[in-house]
């Protein structure tokens, strides 16, 4: 039977915290992961950070295109 386990997928600039200046912090990527670990989590995903779009147009970003993918090999907590 495959490994199956339940995680968060949240984009950076929601990864907050009371000291934070409000953009989201990779500082406080601790905390999301001490939290999911604390949830019973196993996964954390970011979304996408980067433009994605290949051809630099509006229609053509999609953070859930198969060329965004290939960073979020899977890393478990």
């Amino acid at each position: 039977m495959p490994w199956r386990g339940a995680g968060v997928a949240i984009p950076m600039f929601s990864v907050r915290s009371e000291a934070d200046l409000g953009v989201g912090e990779f500082l406080d990527l601790k905390l999301l992961v001490d939290w999911a670990v604390e949830s019973g989590f196993h996964l954390v995903q970011l979304l996408p950070i980067n433009d994605t779009s290949v051809h630099g147009m509006w229609w053509d970003s999609y953070p859930y295109r198969y060329a965004t993918e290939l960073p979020f090999i899977e890393h478990r907590i």
